[in-house]
């Protein structure tokens, strides 16, 4: 892809409304975005107790004006947002 993460269009409007966003696997992350499941970060949210959601689940929530008060994880490669 080479496009660094915090560059990607969903990062940043994840950021514009409210959320935290990193790209490692740590404490304080609350939520893992992801287009697929069965990786290396939807594993890490399984054991740890932490929501995956979908790309298109946080355009839903930005679209909706909702305060996105949350830490993301972006996945990384090309994501078709979808449920």
């Amino acid at each position: 892809m080479g496009t660094e993460p915090w560059q990607h269009p969903l990062w940043r409007m994840a950021e514009a409304y409210g959320a935290r966003c990193c790209a490692r696997c740590e404490d304080s992350v609350t939520h893992v975005v992801a287009c697929a499941r069965g990786t290396d970060k939807t594993l890490w949210a399984a054991q740890h107790g932490r929501a995956v959601v979908t790309p298109a689940w946080c355009v839903r929530r930005c679209h909706l004006s909702a305060h996105l008060s949350a830490a993301c994880i972006l996945c990384a490669g090309r994501c078709v947002a979808g449920d």
